[in-house]
């Protein structure tokens, strides 16, 4: 017999929880997580991890690719002018403003609206449509193969999608730069490469795995709370992208205060 995830079965349906109850639910979700992680090492949870993963890039790698060179090129272009020309500060202004904040931030919001919401509404939906039933009688637990897959795969999808998302945004700041200050994309690549630090790459790419925990984490817990299937899918979507940005952006602000505001260690 398969155990209840609390955060699904437990509470009875009524008014919203309060913030320290959605907390708790957010906790036990991801201590049922945890003590399951092994099972992703199972055929139907990784083919699960998989389909979600590869529906995730088919939905997000089409279009925002040259939106990104577009943002690219134009926080060059208005960094450019407001350093007066100089363009060594000016790349370092690129690669802290846009790839280590807003570029992880911006690809984050693209996985939650197009591949997070309709996770949510997909395991909804999984009541509804007998998934769960037919899960049960294979030996499966329906949660645990609603919540590990998807957490896994948004966490891997997000962290992939960032980093296509930030190539896009240099490869526009380096061709806008190039035009401006009359110099080979080769050597702007050059001068980035060289102004890239491991400490920019290991907090962009740990930033984004978080992000896709984060957004995986609300998604889940909106789409096993307890509710009526099709009668309120827009809601259970709605509250899992309000949430997911109120989230987001608390990350974004804390995660750049430790970064670049903590004071260092015996400091003054």
């Amino acid at each position: 017999m398969q155990r209840p995830l609390p955060p699904a079965n437990s509470a009875p349906a009524g008014p919203p929880p309060g913030r320290l109850a959605e907390l708790a639910a957010y906790a036990a979700l991801w201590r049922y997580c945890l003590a399951r992680l092994g099972m992703l090492r199972l055929p139907p949870y990784q083919r699960r991890c998989l389909q979600l993963f590869l529906d995730g890039a088919a939905k997000t790698t089409a279009g925002p690719g040259l939106r990104a060179a577009a943002i690219g090129a134009l926080a060059f272009g208005v960094a450019l002018d407001a350093l007066a020309s100089h363009a060594g500060i000016a790349l370092r202004v690129l690669l802290l403003a846009v790839v280590c904040e807003l570029g992880p931030l911006l690809a984050a919001l693209i996985i939650l609206v197009r591949v997070g919401s309709p996770v949510a509404g997909d395991i909804r939906l999984m009541e509804a449509r007998g998934e769960a039933r037919a899960l049960h009688l294979l030996g499966l637990s329906s949660h645990a193969y609603a919540a590990l897959p998807a957490l896994a795969a948004l966490a891997v999808l997000t962290l992939a999608f960032t980093i296509h998302f930030e190539l896009a945004l240099m490869a526009g700041g380096i061709a806008i730069g190039a035009l401006l200050l009359d110099q080979s994309p080769l050597t702007l690549l050059g001068r980035v490469a060289l102004l890239v630090t491991p400490a920019d790459l290991l907090y962009t790419l740990c930033k984004s795995a978080g992000f896709g925990l984060a957004i995986g984490s609300v998604c889940v817990h909106q789409g096993l709370r307890p509710g009526a299937g099709h009668a309120d899918l827009t809601d259970v979507q709605a509250a899992g992208v309000m949430q997911c940005l109120s989230l987001l952006l608390v990350l974004e602000v804390l995660l750049a205060w430790l970064k670049y505001g903590a004071p260092l260690p015996g400091g003054a």
